[in-house]
């Protein structure tokens, strides 16, 4: 059985810059912006990807202050990339995992991008196709049964034909209800999570790419089958099975990366498995548009 803790999953989007500019805390050096919009804001294009009423269960509470954070350079824009210029921005849809998780967030913000969390309710109802166009990265993360999204399955695969970026996290929870958000908007670029069994790991099992280079060995509690195309290339396996749950897959001129499992934005994994630096700096680094300053520039 999973652990009754893991309960959540992420999965991240990339699109090309369009501009604009996102908060980060003054006190600090992250760039970590949670957005909490009023109903007031203006209706959603609200599409509901579940089946369950929105009723049957409450929204989960958030595992990080609703604050809004000032612009890290001071001045409220964004903060120039490793390479010079604008930052990239990342937008975090959902809640975070049931496990503290807010190192994964801060170290991001600290290597180049600019990142904003969307949280269950009218922020994340009202992301719209007009906000996805102003984010070259979106990472899904805890995506409930009942949540709704102001983007629907076409409009995401729409996106990522133009050339958005996608990586997908699983895991957080043993029951299929779990990854049916994800799926279904994974749905139209032919990728997804296997939602009947559990699979664990830890991962050892790495296909030559640049996302598992310099990797041994990769964290994977419970987590999940990757399902993919046929001419999709699966980079990271589990057990004498080899089962896929790495996956990389180009469509149009979007790039996407598909992990079945979440603990690795946890921070007792950071913490045991210096590893999942060099595996998020590989990840950017292969989808483009949004590269992460190199560990060697921070350390």
């Amino acid at each position: 059985m999973r652990r009754a803790f893991c309960v959540r999953y992420l999965a991240v989007l990339v699109l090309p810059w369009t501009g604009g500019a996102c908060s980060a805390d003054a006190s600090g050096p992250s760039a970590v912006t949670l957005v909490e919009q009023s109903a007031a804001s203006g209706p959603a294009a609200d599409v509901e990807l579940s089946s369950v009423p929105a009723s049957s269960t409450s929204d989960p509470k958030p595992a990080e202050s609703a604050e809004l954070i000032d612009a890290l350079d001071g001045t409220g824009g964004a903060r120039p990339s490793p390479a010079g210029g604008q930052a990239c921005k990342l937008a975090l849809l959902g809640d975070p995992g049931s496990n503290p998780g807010a190192n994964f967030a801060e170290w991001i913000g600290q290597r180049g991008p600019v990142v904003d969390r969307h949280l269950t309710g009218p922020s994340l109802e009202g992301f719209t196709v007009t906000k996805l166009e102003s984010y070259q990265v979106v990472l899904l993360d805890f995506l409930a049964p009942t949540a709704l999204l102001g983007i629907s399955p076409q409009d995401l695969a729409n996106w990522v034909e133009r050339g958005g970026r996608v990586i997908a996290l699983s895991g957080y929870g043993d029951y299929p209800e779990v990854v049916a958000v994800q799926n279904r908007l994974l749905e139209p670029v032919s990728l997804g999570f296997v939602s009947d069994t559990p699979v664990w790991g830890p991962v050892t099992q790495f296909e030559p790419h640049p996302i598992t280079d310099g990797l041994d060995s990769l964290t994977f509690v419970g987590g999940r089958e990757v399902s993919h195309d046929p001419l999709d290339e699966v980079i990271m396996t589990v057990s004498d099975a080899a089962v896929p749950v790495g996956v990389v897959a180009t469509r149009g001129a979007g790039r996407l990366f598909l992990f079945g499992d979440e603990w690795v934005t946890f921070d007792s994994e950071w913490v045991a498995m210096p590893e999942i630096e060099q595996f998020w700096v590989n990840v950017f680094d292969w989808l483009g548009g949004c590269k992460l300053t190199p560990i060697s520039m921070i350390k």
